[in-house]
């Protein structure tokens, strides 16, 4: 890191040599000292040293110089970069002169010559102190301002972040009421078509117990009705009556015992809403479970 650096601006060099070692005495070798002769010289050097990256915490410089006066070459400096601390050192300065300072170039002292080497190094190195502080003040308030837009960022994501799990869980409560409806819709198809196969089943068994009993009937009429008729044909007719009106007598039973058989088979069954999957699946034997081992093959 360059060295910050400190201007002194006088046009008589008795002078500057003499400020110069003063200020290395009481700065050490913290900071670089650069002289010039004239507030154009000045000027110059400081656009050098900017342009190199260093920084000027403060400029010392005469009023009374050729060209430019003191008051006017600091009221400049301050124009380029009001961070940096400025002292005026001159003994025919006037009032105006100073006051114009004070007002336009934000002078931090005003010494007067000869100066006292106490109170010269007592004001440059509060100068240089008070420099330093708003620094860190100023790099302080840089790392807040950071930290602040991080914690914006950070917030906004965490909003971002929140909407997105919110419409996520929207989605999921949606998903779960459709699926409600859905498990709801597929039970009932799914009951209503085990009532129609069973109805189907139940109608063939009630069929099938009609026709039997149908035919034993018939067989009944024919073994105890026929030894009683002894004409031939009128023994057929009658025969065909009664087995006619049985058959018309049956018919209704078999919807009565349809119905029972069905009522009957509905009590045996589990209703679909109070099975439950999960005991299925845990009591379900697994295929690895079922496979047989195999026995090593010997060689």
């Amino acid at each position: 890191m360059k060295k910050p650096v400190i201007i002194c601006v006088d046009d008589e060099k008795i002078v500057l040599d003499s400020l110069k070692k003063e200020l290395r005495e009481s700065v050490e070798q913290k900071y670089l000292i650069e002289i010039a002769e004239s507030a154009e010289e000045a000027l110059e050097i400081y656009t050098e040293l900017k342009e190199a990256g260093h920084e000027i915490p403060l400029v010392i410089s005469d009023y009374i110089m050729p060209g430019i006066k003191g008051d006017e070459l600091l009221q400049k400096l301050k124009d380029l970069d009001p961070s940096s601390y400025r002292i005026m050192l001159t003994g025919q300065a006037t009032i105006e002169g100073i006051t114009n300072a004070v007002n336009n170039a934000d002078l931090y002292r005003y010494i007067s010559k000869p100066w006292e080497t106490n109170d010269l190094k007592l004001t440059v190195g509060e100068a240089l102190k008070s420099y330093d502080r708003e620094k860190q003040i100023v790099r302080q308030n840089n790392e807040i301002l950071e930290q602040n837009i991080r914690l914006k960022q950070k917030s906004k994501e965490i909003i971002d972040q929140n909407s997105e799990i919110k419409q996520k869980n929207e989605e999921v409560l949606n998903i779960n009421k459709n699926l409600d409806k859905l498990v709801k819709d597929r039970t009932k198809e799914l009951k209503n078509t085990i009532e129609d196969l069973l109805r189907v089943n139940i109608g063939k068994k009630a069929y099938i117990i009609l026709f039997i009993t149908t035919i034993v009937m018939f067989l009944a009429v024919d073994v105890l009705v026929e030894p009683m008729l002894e004409d031939m044909l009128h023994n057929f007719i009658v025969l065909i009556g009664i087995k006619a009106l049985i058959a018309l007598l049956i018919k209704p039973i078999e919807s009565f015992i349809e119905d029972y058989l069905f009522a009957r088979a509905r009590r045996k069954i589990v209703p679909i809403e109070d099975i439950d999957l999960n005991e299925i699946a845990l009591t379900a034997p697994s295929r690895k479970n079922n496979k047989k081992r195999r026995k090593p093959k010997s060689r």
